[in-house]
């Protein structure tokens, strides 16, 4: 297994390096520079050129490449261009709250999903039919159409119970931070919440008609017993496959909701560096997404690799 982690950390080098030459070029293509964008479009040429040398803009692209990456590894991200401020304090606190929002949504997949399934596939009738309900529509509606919705129910449009937009900070107690992250990870969480439940009860079916199930069930061992120290170890290995191969396609889904909900993370946070053309910022945004996109699949093939027996042997 440690072998296998380093050989994933050689990879993931290699992959951030490709990231970064990706980035820089797709940076260099776009129309106008950072010189224009602080000057104004209505800065006379002699300005802009000044401030262009300054900056070291007229220096060959592969040297600005190194200058940039250089003090991207060392922490020396720049200002960021439209605000003024140190970019890296920017990025990382809208990473931080990003966070928040991606490690509730995960939580609450694996808990409410993988308890919704158990109970649907124990117990038939009613209850199983509209869990199974629940989350066909679930899979059907995306995030970008769940934002709105549980806002208009929610917030002061409708029941007015939780806040629609904005981030509550932790120092003003934990009521205000909690509430603010409810409507946002309720919107990141529910198509994949849906996959989960239906992984999970398709699963625990097929192995409760397991032979050894029954056999289990003759030695007097209870129902809840049969459950908890059989089924489940077998049943969710395909929802740990699941939930494992979906992490990537859930910090995207991040970046979607803060936008939705005005939810001040990394995600808003390279759309404002879009729309403001904050190179400097956009570069360092992108990068720490890619960064922490690769960490967090790493971390989940890791923890599938363990949790498969099979697989944790090969390795």
């Amino acid at each position: 297994m440690v072998v296998l982690v380093f050989r994933r950390l050689a990879s993931l080098a290699i992959t951030f390096w490709l990231l970064s030459v990706l980035v820089f070029g797709a940076t260099q293509i776009l129309p106008g520079n950072a010189a224009t964008v602080m000057l104004g479009p209505y800065s006379s040429k002699a300005a802009q050129q000044a401030l262009t040398k300054e900056l070291g803009l007229d220096r060959p692209a592969w040297v600005q490449y190194g200058t940039w990456l250089k003090g991207f590894v060392t922490g020396d991200w720049g200002t960021s261009i439209s605000l003024g401020q140190e970019s890296r304090t920017i990025v990382m606190t809208s990473l931080a709250r990003s966070m928040y929002l991606g490690v509730l949504a995960v939580v609450c997949v694996v808990i409410v999903g993988i308890g919704l399934g158990l109970v649907a596939a124990t117990r038939r009738g009613f209850l199983d039919q509209g869990i199974s309900a629940v989350s066909y529509v679930g899979i059907s509606v995306p995030e970008f159409v769940s934002g709105p919705v549980l806002l208009l129910i929610f917030t002061g449009g409708g029941l007015g119970l939780l806040p629609g937009s904005g981030y509550g900070d932790p120092k003003d107690g934990m009521i205000s931070f909690v509430s603010h992250l409810v409507l946002p990870a309720a919107a990141v969480t529910l198509l994949l919440l849906a996959y989960v439940i239906r992984t999970t009860r398709t699963n625990v079916a097929v192995e409760l008609s397991r032979e050894y199930v029954r056999t289990a069930r003759l030695k007097g061992v209870s129902e809840a017993g049969v459950v908890v120290r059989h089924v489940l170890r077998n049943a969710l290995l395909p929802v740990i496959t699941v939930i494992t191969m979906n992490i990537g396609w859930l910090l995207g889904s991040v970046v979607v909701v803060e936008e939705v909900f005005a939810y001040p993370g990394i995600g808003r946070l390279t759309l404002f560096a879009v729309n403001n053309r904050d190179i400097p910022l956009l570069q360092d945004c992108v990068m720490v997404l890619g960064i922490a996109t690769g960490i967090a699949n790493l971390l989940a093939d890791v923890l599938y690799r363990y949790a498969n027996p099979v697989l944790r042997e090969s390795s």
